[in-house]
């Protein structure tokens, strides 16, 4: 940051999107816990259970296929406001089928998918808002503040998710609602000129195929991303089956929150030291060291449903995850074209999210099939693993700081 630049605290737009995306997190925590708990009570089955989340993962990860050249088109305003709206009405829809007592599993599953597609818009349009609203110096510590948004949201969402749910089983989704509304709201009064970025001349594919090319020749970006999706694939298996084993052992859906909140209590620290990290660590070694420490940590909740023990297990493990995100999300947004942003996040949520589809239906189906204990080690080692897209590669363990990042943006295979 050089010495002309404000604080982030002093920009206006930064602080409404940042709070903005922190109320409508929040709602969205509730909801990744909510989701396979309400799947199991409509159903009694864990596999129809994971079946809910996954399809919430589907509409993330199909719509990006059009979603980034399409915000890339539109004004990054009006697609947040829109794509708020959307899920508000889906989600209040949904609590108001429970509350009336015809809250069914077909419901359950388009609200999901509404709310996962709205999502894709969603996403792609705040990171493309971001690189507008500060400047490419400031990027690692607005990352990083960022990920303090995040884990403020996990710490608040799932104990009030669980509470809520504990009340009654709508008013999670009656609260994700208004949390979405509240975004939207935010979004309107964002006052830096957010046009397209470019014509709408060309083909929607042709446009979204450009991000996905820029993302597939790019050797350094294409591990990393491949890394992202067998980690989320991994972290999304393991916690899936890991909240479905603690509510099978009788634990109280408020106490499954608190699970969450440990480790976004971790994470919520660890984000105010993310930006140091960053600058001194460089991202490549950052990013392998902590996939390896997670796993370390998540292999002992498989002999325990202690809520306390697994909420610390997890806290220890979550702490290095900011630096990693903000080290990962600084460089992927440094190196891209302004005009290409939206295109080439939605292109890397792709592969990012795409093995992640199937993780909350195969960890509950695991679940059922080889017992609490066996699965839980099975999403350890699935999360050790995620490193072999990393470690065959040179660049990507050689992967600097910030400084270092301009040297790569010409590195295209």
């Amino acid at each position: 940051m050089t010495g002309s630049e404000p604080p982030l605290r002093r920009n206006r737009d930064f602080v409404i999107l940042w709070a903005g995306e922190t109320c409508s997190e929040a709602g969205t925590a509730m909801s990744a816990l909510v989701f396979p708990l309400l799947g199991y009570v409509i159903t009694g089955s864990p596999a129809a259970a994971g079946a809910v989340a996954s399809v919430e993962v589907v509409g993330r990860v199909l719509v990006r296929f059009v979603s980034g050249a399409l915000v890339d088109r539109w004004s990054r305003r009006q697609v947040l406001v829109i794509a708020n709206v959307v899920a508000a009405v889906a989600f209040a829809i949904g609590a108001l089928a429970s509350f009336s007592g015809w809250l069914r599993l077909p419901v359950l599953l388009a609200v999901a998918l509404v709310a996962g597609t709205a999502e894709a818009f969603i996403q792609p349009a705040s990171t493309a808002a971001l690189r507008t609203i500060v400047s490419k110096e400031q990027l690692p510590v607005a990352i990083a503040r960022m990920q303090t948004r995040g884990h403020i949201a996990q710490l608040v969402g799932p104990p009030l998710g669980g509470a809520l749910f504990a009340v009654s089983h709508g008013l999670p989704l009656a609260v994700d609602a208004a949390t979405y509304a509240v975004f939207a709201l935010a979004c309107i009064s964002l006052s830096t000129p957010m046009r397209a970025a470019m014509g709408t001349t060309g083909r929607v594919w042709a446009d979204a195929r450009a991000g996905f090319s820029f993302v597939w020749k790019h050797r350094t970006v294409r591990a990393i991303l491949t890394w992202g999706g067998l980690f989320n694939f991994a972290t999304g298996f393991f916690f899936v089956a890991l909240t479905l084993r603690l509510l099978l052992a009788g634990v109280h859906p408020a106490a499954i929150g608190f699970v969450q909140a440990a480790g976004a209590v971790a994470g919520l620290v660890g984000s105010f030291a993310a930006a140091p990290l960053v600058r001194r660590m460089p991202t490549g070694v950052l990013t392998i060291a902590t996939t390896l420490l997670i796993a370390l940590v998540t292999a002992p909740t498989a002999f325990t449903t202690n809520p306390w023990v697994v909420g610390a297990l997890l806290a220890s493990g979550v702490f290095l995850m900011p630096a990693v995100n903000s080290g990962i999300g600084g460089y992927l947004t440094a190196i891209t074209p302004d005009g290409m942003q939206a295109r080439t996040f939605a292109a890397g949520g792709i592969l990012a999210l795409g093995f992640a589809i199937a993780a909350p239906t195969v960890g509950g189906a695991a679940l059922g099939w080889f017992g609490g204990t066996a699965t839980l080690l099975a999403g350890a080692l699935l999360i050790a693993l995620t490193i072999a897209p990393l470690v065959v590669r040179r660049d990507v363990v050689r992967l600097g700081r910030p400084e270092q990042w301009d040297e790569a943006r010409a590195e295209v295979a």
